[in-house]
């Protein structure tokens, strides 16, 4: 029996390449894996209702603040007014949307249409800043001294913590 030099070559490199591609799957899969990890840690609120971030966001704010429960149930009053303004401000949302979406796509678009729909955001938005400044205002009349200094510490804290320069 001869032994075929070139045949026993083939086989190695064979085996090599064999190696090489899967380390390249592994890494490829390691790679996407990490990636789809990444993509789904930063956008936490992803898959919740706003009802469900908003309950996050009352659980934060009386573990925070150490609300007794007449403020808890303040908080509790307050979400429940700014969940309803949302639900009520969706459908002009929505519509102001698909209106921008309908700008933007045709062949011209006109400063005269863009400031109107403007107008029409800017007087929502005034709406819903409205009803924050009532709430806030609420809530500032049953918190105590140190639990207003907490929540500004906790402001400040995020606001160092989220800025982009400084």
């Amino acid at each position: 029996m001869k032994l075929n030099i070139h045949n026993v070559g083939l086989q190695s490199m064979e085996r090599r390449g064999l190696f090489i591609v899967r380390i390249a799957k592994f890494f490829l899969a390691t790679v996407l894996l990490g990636f789809t990890f990444f993509l789904f840690q930063c956008k936490p609120w992803k898959s919740k209702s706003p009802q469900e971030r908003a309950n996050a966001m009352v659980n934060r704010i009386s573990q925070e603040l150490s609300l007794n429960g007449a403020q808890l149930e303040l908080v509790n009053e307050i979400k429940e007014d700014i969940l309803e303004q949302q639900l009520q401000d969706k459908p002009e949302r929505d519509k102001q949307l698909k209106e921008f979406s309908t700008l933007f796509i045709s062949n011209s678009i006109d400063n005269e249409s863009l400031l109107s729909l403007k107008k029409r955001h800017d007087a929502l938005r005034s709406n819903t800043e409205l009803l924050f400044i009532r709430s806030l205002i609420r809530l500032h009349k049953v918190l105590t001294p140190e639990q207003r200094t907490r929540a500004v510490n906790v402001l400040l804290k995020s606001e160092d913590k989220n800025a982009i320069t400084r």
